[in-house]
């Protein structure tokens, strides 16, 4: 119960966050303009050849179509090794939460992206939060809790949650680096990835007994997770 309640007190904090900046953004009242518009234009001046190349290889491996590819591989994966469906299920189900958001803001926000003379391949669809940032940051924390769970030495557990992050990171300055967002679309892109990865596993711990007590015999096993794989 604990663990269920500071998630979703952190959720719902950076929520608040993401939905303070897209209404000052929607009004024209962004305090955060003016550093947004600095900083597009200093990786314009300091781009490089290898750089780019490295930002636009960033951008095809890391983009929605392939994240939603490589989740479903990984929950599959996930299924097959333990012969259960619940870490599988979690992983696409912060997937699809961090995405379902994502949508719903840029749809509600609708910023427009940097000047199209700013991005290294140009992109017109809305830019708040970055999908490319909150799908990553989501898939690879989701992954790192799901990889070290039920790991005795939490230092390897901090270790994989640590590089995900860093993942994450280049990946938010790299959509930066490539123009295709302002630096607040990527920290909002963070954010809702980050609101993934904890409301998922407390949705399906919520859900699981009652799929447990109505399933089928045949269903049921697979909803049973082996005790030394716990979920999360």
């Amino acid at each position: 119960m604990r663990a269920t309640s500071w998630r979703l007190w952190v959720s719902a904090l950076a929520l608040v966050v993401i939905l303070v900046e897209g209404v000052l953004i929607a009004v024209h009242a962004n305090p955060f303009a003016s550093p947004d518009r600095s900083a597009n234009h200093w990786v314009v001046d300091h781009r490089s050849a290898g750089m780019n190349s490295f930002a636009n290889l960033l951008t095809d491996v890391f983009s929605p179509g392939a994240i939603v590819v490589i989740t479903f591989a990984v929950a599959a994966l996930f299924c097959w090794r333990d012969r259960a469906l619940k870490r599988g299920v979690t992983v696409l189900g912060a997937v699809t939460v961090s995405s379902a958001l994502c949508e719903v803001l840029k749809l509600s926000v609708d910023r427009p992206r940097p000047p199209a003379w700013t991005q290294l391949s140009p992109e017109a669809s809305q830019s708040y939060p970055s999908g490319h940032v909150s799908g990553t940051t989501a898939l690879v924390l989701i992954v790192a809790l799901s990889l070290t769970a039920g790991v005795a030495n939490r230092l390897w557990r901090w270790a994989a949650v640590v590089a995900a992050a860093l993942i994450a990171i280049v990946v938010a300055t790299s959509r930066v680096y490539a123009g295709a967002h302002w630096p607040s679309d990527v920290v909002a892109g963070l954010l809702v990835g980050v609101i993934g990865v904890l409301v998922a596993p407390v949705v399906v711990d919520a859900v699981w007994p009652v799929l447990l007590r109505h399933a089928p015999a045949g269903v049921g096993r697979w909803l049973e997770l082996p005790e030394a794989k716990p979920s999360h």
